[in-house]
This record gives C-alpha cells, sequence and structure tokens, in this order.
C-alpha cells in the first residue's frame, strides 16, 4: 500500500451522506470567485455547484464547505430571510460533529495488534503493541506494521501467529 491521503472535504461530503442520504453536487475550487464561496442552483431552486476559493486554508475549507451544505439540507440560501435560522444552526452542528466523529474514526482510531509469541531471535517482544498499516500486503504470511523504530525492526510485517488483535474503542 502506497501513500494514504486522508481528504477533509471527502469526510465533509461524507457526514453529510451518513446524515441526510446522497447529494448530486459537485465542489470544486476555483480561482476566479471573489468571495470564499459560490453556490449556483438550478431552475428548480435545487445547488449543483459549490465553489471554494482555491486559496482558503484546508480548515477553512472545512468549515465552509459545511456551512454550504447546512444550507443544501435546509434549502435555504443566502438570498432567504431565514438562511442561518434554527434549522440551518442544527444542520450545521450536525455535519460538523459527524465530521469530526469521522476523523477520530478514520485518523485515529486504526487497528492495533498486540504480540503473544516471540522467539529470541525476532526483533520484536512479546506484549508489546503495533499499529497495523496494512492487512493484505503479507496476508497468508503474517500482517504489515506501522515501524516506529526502524532501527531496532528488521521488517514491516509480524508473521500470522504473533500476534492477536488489540480491540479499539468503538466510535
Amino acid at each position: 500500500m502506497g501513500m494514504i491521503i486522508h481528504n477533509p472535504l471527502e469526510l465533509v461530503a461524507e457526514a453529510y451522506k451518513n446524515l441526510y442520504g446522497d447529494v448530486d453536487i459537485t465542489v470544486s475550487f476555483n480561482p476566479d470567485i471573489e468571495t470564499e464561496s459560490e453556490m449556483y442552483v438550478n431552475a428548480d431552486n435545487e445547488p449543483k455547484v459549490i465553489f471554494l476559493h482555491y486559496t482558503l486554508p484546508v480548515h477553512k475549507a472545512v468549515e465552509i464547505l459545511g456551512h454550504q451544505l447546512a444550507h443544501v439540507k435546509t434549502g435555504k440560501y443566502d438570498d432567504h430571510s431565514d438562511a442561518h435560522g434554527d434549522d440551518w444552526e442544527v444542520a450545521y452542528d450536525d455535519i460538523r460533529n459527524e465530521f469530526t466523529r469521522l476523523v477520530t474514526k478514520k485518523v485515529t482510531n486504526r487497528k492495533k495488534i498486540k504480540i503473544i509469541r516471540a522467539s529470541e531471535e525476532d526483533w520484536y517482544k512479546i506484549g508489546e503493541e503495533y499499529i497495523v498499516k496494512d492487512e493484505e500486503l503479507y496476508k497468508g504470511i503474517g500482517i504489515q506494521i506501522e515501524v516506529l523504530k526502524p532501527e531496532i525492526a528488521r521488517t514491516d510485517y509480524i508473521p500470522d501467529g504473533d500476534y492477536e488483535y488489540v480491540e479499539n474503542e468503538n466510535i
């Protein structure tokens, strides 16, 4: 497995989908808009495109996408007198909370193993815990782990039978 990239904008979209279902909308960075974001709707007042200004820092783009998706949920946009009313606040808070849950689950709640068997020749010791990097790469012979001390580890896998999974908290 190569590089792993956790895209926070995809997690905002996933948060919306988890809460309210799928929506047919495109989100794109655009250098030509004059504000931080713009939303375009069709003739039926359904949102079709959300543009985010391309210079936005990631944390701000996440916040603004959540803001715009709360408008999608309520169907009330900036031209509506109650665009940021109580229903918008609830939707925005729900999206933000679900986003936070997803980040916690996907980025920090990775699988762990604990060493249950080792010989004197092994670089790892009974009782040590390691974060799983990839369960598929060495399937049939072992499991790939995150090597935190490359000066000690002679390889990046632990053979099958030498480990057991450690339960993580459910989020």
